[in-house]
């Protein structure tokens, strides 16, 4: 976090044409919000999963023709001071990512900074009792365009969730995603891209079994609900 604005110039310098707009563009929500689509109150979640799914999505609309995602994404909890007290720590841990001083401060003190969720060596039971859930809410139009980039003239008409939920994140599931993607890279090399080089993971494994095998390896893949109008 605290390299952010030069990981901003890096990309301009890589991406100097930031592709087409698409619209109607989806707004961020910065503030605490009731989030209707999973339940429950919502805050900004910062992390790198939103630029390497732009860089997997340029990709796919470069070399596939398909139309880019847009996407934020939020931390969600079942109550609203929990969200405000969120919101609050998160910010200031943000401003203190920023300086040195703050940097050695939040590796020194996690848990003052993430309400005590985050401490040093966490015991095998509290790790096997930790789990986690991401809920995917996508919204969409049933009929595609003849180009990636045209505009619907109406509003989206078709939502689609899909949960994905695994047991220990950080030294389970992380480590079986990282094994499987190995093996993957050696057993499947037919189906990686054929030019080699750095992609993402989305682009990579594209067309590779990855997601049927973490799905019986406990990561798993859940299609919540499909509704049109």
């Amino acid at each position: 976090m605290s390299e952010v604005e030069e990981l901003k110039s890096i990309r301009k310098k890589l991406f100097p044409d930031r592709g087409p707009k698409m619209l109607p563009t989806l707004k961020h929500k910065w503030f605490v919000h009731k989030n209707k689509a999973v339940g429950g109150w919502s805050v900004p979640f910062p992390t790198a999963d939103r630029s390497v799914i732009a860089r997997s999505q340029r990709h796919f609309l470069q070399h596939n023709k398909q139309r880019p995602v847009q996407l934020f994404t939020y931390v969600t909890f079942p109550y609203l001071l929990l969200a405000l007290a969120a919101w609050v720590l998160g910010g200031l841990w943000l401003l203190a990512a920023k300086f040195k001083a703050g940097r050695e401060f939040i590796l020194k003190h996690p848990r003052l900074l993430s309400g005590g969720l985050v401490g040093f060596d966490p015991s095998e039971k509290a790790m096997n009792n930790l789990n986690f859930s991401f809920t995917l809410y996508g919204k969409g139009w049933k009929d595609k365009m003849a180009e990636p980039t045209d505009r619907h003239t109406e509003k989206p008409d078709k939502t689609l969730v899909v949960k994905v939920s695994g047991n220990n994140p950080a030294y389970g599931a992380t480590c079986v995603a990282l094994v499987l993607s190995a093996v993957t890279i050696v057993q499947q090399a037919d189906k990686m891209p054929a030019s080699g080089g750095v992609y993402t993971p989305g682009v990579a494994f594209a067309k590779t079994t990855l997601i049927e095998d973490l799905h019986k390896h406990g990561v798993k893949f859940e299609l919540v609900s499909v509704k049109e109008r």
